[in-house]
């Protein structure tokens, strides 16, 4: 599923909503007067005055209208005086109105192709514009061209699946330029690198929407370690019987053999996203926690656990717990 695009100078921001663990939400209206309604982020925007594509989906709220609501956004290079000479402005120090202007008024639409590819012979034409500025704004350039053309392939790979803006960011700190192919290859990669944003259900989707198949040894470890997690009950540890349904669960009804439920357990505490003990099964790091926490309960009494017998035990505790 992709996600609807506009495009367009954001005029005015309205409204900006504090969103507690996550990015503030504006509400803002383009130059053409179209309303869009989406995360903020402090470093890169969206900042009034600047052309942005949005991506996202129109939709109508009952009592404001029509809103693009938007997920994510990239700068737009709007092919006009106008766009060029703000962009120039806006990303290349030591080139301002006039500069930038000239530049339009040498080259047109290709200003900013030039200035990138070949500074020294553009700076040797535009009068008022140093070389060294020249050499310095085609790196800036070169190095955002890349980045703009991976985030909107991860934007057209990976929305319209409930991915905050923040994923596609860190997927980009992460993995650089090759985070597209590195997603596209193996959508897990945001599960395993615990990419912010990115939980079981949203890589699930992701994985099956571009034909994974749901039957996959990783994908069953991977239910595994969902269904302890979401048990509900606050367990820490669940046994056996109560993982393998919740793999049964996700696997479209299917009946999973319990020799895959015992091998995709295996992987799971082999490659530590999964414990065992005594036959009941955990998150690998609330084990760890739950580990660290009884030794500094002993730390704590100075005796060891072992030897006190005045130890409160309820009743209804299984050997394990």
């Amino acid at each position: 599923m992709s996600y609807e695009q506009i495009t367009g100078e954001l005029q005015c921001i309205s409204h900006r909503f504090p969103n507690k663990g996550s990015a503030d939400v504006i509400i803002g209206y383009l130059e053409s007067g179209e309303c869009v309604k989406g995360p903020v982020d402090e470093r890169d925007g969206p900042f009034e005055g600047v052309t942005y594509r949005f991506f996202g989906k129109l939709t109508t709220h009952h009592k404001y209208g029509d809103q693009f609501a938007f997920r994510d956004f990239v700068k737009h290079l709007e092919r006009s005086r106008k766009g060029v000479v703000k962009y120039l402005k806006d990303n290349c120090n030591g080139i301002g109105d006039v500069v930038a202007g000239r530049l339009w008024d040498k080259y047109g639409g290709d200003s900013v192709d030039l200035l990138r590819t070949d500074p020294f012979t553009v700076a040797s034409a535009v009068n008022g514009l140093r070389h060294d500025v020249a050499k310095a704004a085609s790196g800036v350039l070169e190095e955002l061209l890349p980045e703009q053309e991976a985030r909107i392939d991860l934007i057209d790979f990976m929305g319209g699946r409930g991915f905050p803006r923040e994923t596609i960011s860190k997927c980009l700190d992460r993995w650089g330029l090759a985070a597209p192919a590195i997603i596209r290859a193996d959508p897990w990669k945001l599960l395993t690198n615990r990419i912010p944003g990115a939980g079981f259900l949203r890589v699930d989707r992701l994985y099956l929407e571009n034909g994974g198949s749901e039957r996959k040894m990783k994908r069953l470890v991977f239910c595994a370690w969902h269904a302890i997690r979401t048990n509900g009950k606050g367990d820490v540890w669940l046994s056996r019987d109560v993982v393998a349904q919740g793999c049964r669960e996700k696997v479209g009804g299917m009946r999973v053999d319990e020799k895959r439920v015992d091998k995709a357990i295996a992987i799971g505490v082999r490659s530590e996203w999964l414990a065992e003990k005594d036959g009941f099964i955990a998150d690998f790091r609330d084990a760890q926690n739950e580990e660290i926490i009884a030794r500094e309960i002993e730390r704590l009494c100075d005796v060891p656990t072992d030897q006190v017998d005045w130890w409160p035990v309820a009743d209804n505790l299984s050997p394990h717990q």
